[in-house]
């Protein structure tokens, strides 16, 4: 379904691309994603956080943190897999800041700081830590977040900030959730610093 939006001109994920986070299972990842005409961009999930053995994730793909320009707006993505951001990222993401302020800046996670709804184990292990970066993001004028973990979709508000819950790519969508498994198409307008998003279905009664 992803193939047949003409317009799109890339695809960002926001984690848990496997179940396990296997070294088999992210090679099949690759091959499948093969099919898409589009490149991909993503960050990890809690389920590619791996085993003792170590995060096969970063050893395949590299760092779960990056942020680059597309065509005057800037996309940064956060690896918050473990439900926090490692000291070093806000490093790199007060740079981020900087470089975006004044444009169209869309920011995505996996793990939302704060869960919107409050009833499950779906937010930043730390209340105070997730105060910290939604404060961040508000302060340097963020356009939207993005984000995933929590298998349904909700549109919401955090630091003022319009945010998106997305987390029903190929995860079993939530009992009693009519939302099913979906993907979101966005519009970025970096001269009017405005993102639009709509929800394209991928399961059909």
């Amino acid at each position: 379904l992803m193939n047949a939006e003409r317009s799109a001109r890339f695809v960002v994920m926001v984690g848990d691309l496997t179940q396990r986070g296997s070294d088999e299972e992210l090679e099949r990842f690759q091959r499948e994603m093969k099919s898409l005409r589009l490149p991909i961009f993503t960050t990890l999930g809690n389920h590619e956080l791996g085993t003792d053995d170590g995060e096969p994730y970063t050893r395949l793909f590299g760092r779960g943190s990056d942020s680059f320009v597309f065509h005057g707006a800037r996309i940064t993505q956060l690896d918050s897999a473990s439900a926090t951001l490692d000291p070093k990222v806000y490093d790199w993401l007060d740079g981020w800041l900087a470089a975006g302020r004044g444009g169209a800046h869309v920011v995505t996670m996996h793990v939302p700081p704060q869960d919107p709804i409050g009833t499950r184990a779906g937010a930043f292990s730390s209340n105070a830590e997730a105060n910290k970066l939604l404060s961040k993001l508000g302060a340097a004028g963020v356009t939207a977040t993005f984000y995933g973990h929590i298998h349904s979709y909700y549109a919401y508000e955090n630091a003022g900030i319009p945010a998106i819950i997305t987390g029903g790519g190929g995860a079993i969508p939530e009992r009693m959730d009519t939302i099913g498994r979906h993907f979101m198409t966005v519009d970025i307008d970096p001269a009017r610093r405005t993102v639009a998003s709509s929800m394209v279905a991928v399961d059909h009664d």
